[in-house]
């Protein structure tokens, strides 16, 4: 596997191309290895920890050639990691407004004992961390000003065919919604175009 010489330094961790494109493995004490509700009360395990890391893809600016990670990109993952609390709050106050606006789609798949813990009435957004578990994080080739676009991923206990994905450029929420949102550009590419004076 080739290996992206430029990231070999303090600030990153070892990145090398794949099928999916760079990928780097890092931890981020913002967020929890496991959602607490795991096994809670006898309730099948929705989804397992899958280790204290979490993989980060960055796509190449030109796959064709496995270019390394752009200055934009690298800007993003420095976000990613330098201000990973104030973008996991960021984070939650999102997804929390998304959630009290689809939790009553969602009730029907849950009896009353199940939505109890898997689908409370939340009191403030941080009660959504024992709910969501990140799994993947991906910087995309996008940018605007100089950051890179990023998606992330997790897993949830209101939603496993779904799962929840966000698409955010810096600390800022562009969309939340499905695990399709991270991946796709022209959501970026839109709200790039979007933020242009």
């Amino acid at each position: 596997m080739a290996l992206a010489s430029e990231w070999q330094e303090p600030a990153y961790p070892p990145i090398v191309w794949t099928d999916l494109g760079w990928v780097a493995s890092i931890r981020l004490d913002a967020w929890p290895d496991a959602p607490t509700v795991l096994g809670t009360a006898g309730m099948p395990p929705y989804y397992a920890p899958d280790g204290d890391t979490i993989e980060v893809t960055v796509d190449s600016p030109a796959p064709e050639d496995q270019a390394p990670p752009d200055q934009a990109q690298s800007n993003a993952f420095r976000q990613v990691t330098d201000q990973a609390y104030a973008i996991r709050d960021v984070i939650l106050a999102a997804v929390s407004e998304y959630y009290a606006d689809s939790r009553e789609d969602f009730l029907d798949d849950f009896d009353e004992d199940e939505a109890a813990i898997l689908l409370p009435v939340l009191q403030t957004p941080h009660d959504l961390m024992p709910l969501i578990h990140l799994q993947s994080i991906r910087i995309l080739a996008v940018q605007q000003d100089g950051i890179a676009y990023t998606g992330y991923s997790f897993t949830c206990t209101w939603d496993q065919e779904h799962m929840l994905g966000l698409m955010l450029h810096g600390d800022r929420v562009v969309k939340v919604g499905g695990a399709d949102v991270p991946r796709l550009e022209w959501i970026a590419k839109h709200d790039a175009k979007a933020q242009q004076p």
